[in-house]
């Protein structure tokens, strides 16, 4: 990633009316600035709340989309387009009873044939430092740790009318935020991120049993591990590669057809419940509670439909050691 531009405005409201403080230039993307983008990036590709998607339809008085379309046609610069969107954000939180106080971070990514717009809502805490004098301050800074919600757009995606050119972390916080922003992202989510992450996981894994060695299934695991920690998207012909499959046209064509994937790019975004739920079995009541590696299902754990039991073929030594001195405490 290289940051191209970045700007930086504000959006507050006191005892009188909402205003935006839209700064008049754009940023050098060197030092604080950077580091700071990055740190937001970074934890945002890593959010288990990240929502890839695209512009509304439906939306009546669309104001965010056109912008977008203009500003991807070269209509407008970043710069306009953030005075733009900033003030359009401002105006749907004219409403709110509270005081506030935010700022908003927008910056454009350029990759080797790509670009990305990516927006960062910001709030404020309270930090203490200690003057020359050894007094006690005060200071109000950002909170770039946990952004109040975070809105993107990947310009060549959307040229290309792909289902997935938006990014979003829906606003978190006092509701008339949450609804704002919820009306500024104009955002729908065409698929099911959990569902599609459970369909691939189980049509990769079905196939991997029937024709590959079973090993390979803990590689699977291993990779979407690595890419959600990174936020990172599974190329399904990168995938056969990395799991050296066999046959990787069959492989793609099965588990991308199985999963929705488009032949085109194969992409599959991944949801991090739906890995740990295929990683691990749980479940628990007030009396029992037990999780086992999905892996262990017929290797040393057996489940009988038919009589609902759950069969413990291998128990861990700890276990073990515990009931064998409750039964038999005299060896």
């Amino acid at each position: 990633m290289a940051l191209k531009h970045c700007v930086l405005h504000r959006l507050s409201r006191g005892s009188d009316a909402a205003k935006a403080n839209l700064n008049d230039h754009l940023l050098p993307a060197e030092e604080a600035i950077l580091s700071i983008y990055q740190q937001l990036t970074v934890s945002s590709q890593r959010s288990a709340r990240l929502e890839h998607g695209v512009f509304d339809d439906e939306v009546e008085a669309r104001q965010t989309a056109p912008l977008v379309k203009e500003y991807s046609e070269g209509k407008i610069d970043l710069l306009g387009l953030s005075h733009r969107l900033t003030q359009h954000l401002s105006s749907l939180l004219a409403d709110s009873p509270d005081p506030y106080n935010y700022f908003l971070m927008m910056g454009s990514e350029q990759f080797t044939d790509r670009e990305r717009v990516m927006m960062f809502l910001l709030g404020t805490k309270t930090h203490y430092t200690i003057d020359g004098e050894l007094n006690a301050l005060e200071t109000e800074c950002i909170d770039i740790g946990s952004p109040l919600a975070v809105w993107g757009v990947d310009i060549t995606n959307y040229k290309g009318n792909t289902d997935d050119y938006l990014r979003l972390i829906p606003a978190r916080g006092e509701e008339t935020l949450k609804s704002a922003f919820a009306q500024f992202a104009e955002f729908s989510a065409p698929v099911n991120r959990a569902e599609q992450t459970e369909t691939f996981l189980a049509s990769a894994a079905k196939y991997i049993r029937e024709n590959e060695p079973e090993e390979k299934i803990e590689t699977l695991i291993q990779v979407c591990q690595d890419n959600d920690k990174i936020g990172a998207p599974i190329e399904l012909p990168q995938l056969a590669e990395d799991l050296s499959i066999e046959n990787k046209d069959i492989f793609v064509q099965e588990v991308g057809e199985q999963t929705g994937a488009s032949s085109e790019d194969s992409r599959i975004h991944l949801h991090r419940g739906a890995i740990k739920k295929f990683v691990r079995f749980y479940g628990r009541d007030e009396k029992l509670s037990i999780s086992f590696s999905s892996t262990m299902l017929d290797n040393g754990v057996r489940y009988d439909k038919h009589q609902g039991h759950l069969v413990l073929e291998a128990l861990p030594k700890g276990l073990k050691a515990q009931l064998h001195q409750h039964f038999y405490p005299a060896d």
